[in-house]
């Protein structure tokens, strides 16, 4: 699919659409009078299956199963990619020979690990381990991770205890595909 061009609001709702649909298609998830949801294949299996039908615990297990864990990988490999192919060791870059070195000089290098601290002081230039009263050098003496504990070191230096009020939740947003608009309504220069 193409980006569209620059003004061309049909292209831009056909992309927001396609990028904004589901995992399965409305028209083929049904749920059936008796406490269960049939799903219609797109394509009939060679057995001649066209169709599935779950509990609706068995289809919320399936959908869940789809999801990645959080922080994993996004992509799932199988036939010689899956980590338990045993040809696998055949197609895939040799471990020595990653990212373009051969051994050789990098091979005995140290691996240099940066403390938080450092790292901080790399990227956004904050030193946080400088005294803003005196210049000196701060360490850390300890980590409180008893709720209690920090809730008694926050009221003696005279900081809050309760968590920030909630915002209420912003209002409804306009709508922003109406069907009912002709392309004459339709601003010339979009405001996004």
């Amino acid at each position: 699919m193409l980006p569209p061009r620059p003004f061309d609001r049909t292209g831009l709702e056909r992309l927001v659409r396609y990028m904004a649909r589901g995992p399965l298609s409305n028209e083929r998830v049904k749920i059936t009078g008796n406490d269960a949801v049939r799903l219609t294949l797109k394509t009939p299996w060679d057995d001649g299956t066209q169709a599935l039908t779950f509990t609706f615990s068995a289809f919320i297990k399936r959908l869940v199963a789809l999801i990645p864990p959080p922080g994993g990988c996004l992509v799932r490999w199988g036939g010689v990619f899956a980590s338990t192919s045993p040809r696998r060791p055949h197609v895939v870059i040799k471990p020595k020979s990653k990212k373009g070195f051969e051994g050789g000089e990098h091979e005995n290098l140290p691996v240099v690990r940066f403390t938080w601290s450092k790292l901080l002081a790399r990227a956004f230039k904050i030193d946080v381990e400088s005294c803003p009263a005196c210049s000196g050098r701060l360490r850390m003496m300890g980590a409180i991770t008893n709720p209690f504990q920090i809730r008694r070191y926050l009221q003696h230096v005279g900081e809050a205890t309760a968590p920030p009020p909630i915002s209420p939740a912003s209002p409804e947003p306009p709508e922003l595909f109406d069907d009912s608009a002709s392309p004459e309504d339709l601003p010339a220069y979009p405001d996004y």
